[in-house]
This record gives C-alpha cells, sequence and structure tokens, in this order.
C-alpha cells in the first residue's frame, strides 16, 4: 500500500512539474506567422543563375513568389516583364494587398545599381577621378544630407551634395531609393527583409556598378532587415564562372539546410541550430572572395576578374 502511495505522490509531482513547464512554452499564435511572401527581381539577364537559385531557395521554404524578370524566356518561372511600372505594381498593390502584420517578407534585388563612386587615388592612372556619379544623381528631396562638394563631381561649386542611388533595370529605367522607400509605406508585415544583389558583371559594358549600400538609410525601419552585397560607393562582383556574386553565394548557400554553408553559418553567433540572417551574412561576408581579392591584388591575391582590372581595381577597408 505503501508503494502505491509513493507512486500516486510521484505521478502528481511529475503532472505538476509538465504542466508549469507547459504554461512557460510561447503559444502558436505568439510566434505564428500567418504568410511567408518574396518579390524577386532580376534586372538584367547576367543575373539570372541568382534569382534562379533564389527562387528555389524560396520555394523550399514554402513562400509566395512573384519573380519580376528582364527576359521571360530566360526564366519560365517568372510572372512578368522587370519594368519600373511592374515594380511599383508588386509593391503597392500586390504586396500591400496580400501582406498582413503577421506576415514574413522577403524582397530580392539581383541587377546592376547607381550611385557614387569612391576610387581610391592609383599612381599610374594620375586622370582616373576618385569621385564621380556612377549613374546616381544629386538628391532631390534633401534627404541624404551632405555626402560631397560638388567640385569633386564635376560640378563647378563648392556646395556639397548628397548623391541618390538607384536599381538599374532594362530600358534604361532607374527606380531610385525615395521611390523604393515610397513604395513600401503602406505595406503590413511581421518582418521585412531586403536583399540587393547590385554587382557589377563581367559583361557588362555599362557605367552602372553597385552601391547597393546606399539604400540602407533609406529603407531603414522598424521591423526590417536591409543587406547589401557592397557598400555606398563600391562595387559589388560577380563569379564569372557561377553568374551569381561572391557575397550572395555564400549567402545564399547559408540559408539552404544540410549544406556545408549552413551547418557552419548555424552556429556561428547564437549556436541554437539555426541559421538567423545575422548569421547568413556573417558567412557571407567572411567568404566573399572578390571583397578579400580586391583589397590585396597589389600582393598578387586571387582576382576574380581574372587580371581585367587587377592593378587597379582596389578599394580601401570600407567593409
Amino acid at each position: 500500500m505503501k508503494d502505491v502511495s509513493s507512486l500516486i505522490l510521484v505521478l502528481c509531482l511529475a503532472s505538476t512539474i509538465f504542466f508549469s513547464t507547459l504554461a512557460l512554452i510561447p503559444t502558436a499564435y505568439e510566434t505564428h506567422i500567418s504568410k511567408r511572401l518574396a518579390v524577386i527581381v532580376l534586372g538584367a539577364d547576367e543575373f539570372v543563375n541568382a534569382s534562379e537559385q533564389c527562387f528555389d531557395l524560396m520555394a523550399m521554404y514554402h513562400y509566395q513568389i512573384l519573380y519580376l524578370s528582364s527576359n521571360l524566356t530566360l526564366t519560365p518561372r517568372a510572372n512578368m516583364t522587370a519594368d519600373k511600372t511592374n515594380f511599383q505594381w508588386t509593391l503597392t498593390h500586390w504586396l500591400n494587398n496580400t501582406s498582413t502584420p503577421d506576415s514574413q517578407v522577403w524582397i530580392w534585388i539581383f541587377s546592376h545599381g547607381t550611385g557614387l563612386h569612391h576610387q581610391p587615388p592609383q599612381p599610374q592612372f594620375p586622370d582616373l577621378p576618385e569621385w564621380r556619379l556612377d549613374g546616381g544623381r544629386n538628391e532631390t528631396n534633401s534627404d541624404e544630407g551632405a555626402e560631397i562638394p560638388g567640385y569633386l563631381i564635376g560640378i563647378d561649386s563648392a556646395t556639397w551634395f548628397g548623391v541618390d542611388e538607384g536599381i538599374c533595370l532594362p530600358s534604361e529605367e532607374v527606380v531610385w531609393d525615395d521611390d523604393f522607400r515610397q513604395w513600401l509605406e503602406d505595406v503590413n508585415y511581421r518582418r521585412l527583409v531586403i536583399y540587393l544583389g547590385t554587382c557589377k558583371s563581367p559583361n557588362s559594358n555599362d557605367t552602372s556598378s553597385c552601391f547597393g549600400g546606399g539604400f540602407i538609410d533609406d529603407l531603414s525601419a522598424p521591423r526590417r532587415i536591409i543587406i547589401s552585397c557592397t557598400n555606398e560607393t563600391y562595387d559589388g562582383w560577380v563569379n564569372k564562372t557561377t553568374g551569381i556574386g561572391f557575397f550572395e553565394g555564400p549567402f545564399m548557400e547559408a540559408l539552404t539546410p544540410y549544406t556545408q554553408a549552413w551547418y557552419i553559418a548555424r552556429n556561428l553567433i547564437d549556436y541554437d541550430g539555426n541559421t538567423s540572417v545575422l548569421e547568413a551574412y556573417t558567412y557571407a561576408y567572411e567568404h566573399d572572395m572578390a571583397r578579400k581579392a580586391v583589397r590585396i591584388s597589389y600582393a598578387g591575391g586571387y582576382d576574380p576578374w581574372e587580371g581585367v582590372y587587377h592593378n587597379y581595381r582596389l578599394i580601401d577597408e570600407s567593409p
């Protein structure tokens, strides 16, 4: 009888501990994501491998995807042409009407970019300007602040100017940072992640480069994460072999379960076994071979452009 009483006591104690612990577990509605939505924009054909890999990644996570493409023949899964009108409609109508306060939203951009280009002085190229407008424009609403005196960018003035950055689309259209910010104003979401893969391609003959980091100030807002493959005044680089950016390749691999990158990235910061956006960014930054190469090119480091710009495409230590 004593054994039975002890067993009942143990069972009652175990039940009390179990239900007390259960009360501490977050309920489903507290962590629930009602929708997973993704917008993918391919602004130039040479980045098609990156946008297609991105589509596979988002589909694997069961995102509802709207895919804008510069070439519908190259991307049969795309929904519409990547022009400025469709880009605006995607954000102000489709995303605005589809997303909810409990939605997780990704926006991926794969294209060329415009902005203010900084090229450190090169003794062997004395006529190469250190600063120049590389497709960017003098700001129109004073939101950029004073970034550079006019005489450094070919304007006969000591007045300081701000520079707007842009995303290049086919037919020479540009989505400016101010456009992008305005089109997102009414979108509801729980978390919005924007990836700006504005890179320079080995196949590009235009002057449009990168400068995606310049969008961070314009697009930042509560519950947003803004990621760029480069900073505000430098180029990003595309792997000539894979057609995928040297930064975005490792970044997407780190987000893809069971890849080598994923196993490494998921324990870079919090050791919880899940890869966060910050861990994926950290992994990509550390494995961006082009970023490392252009910093050590005088020392004969690996050159992603196969020596074409080996002698003068140097940048400083700004990330």
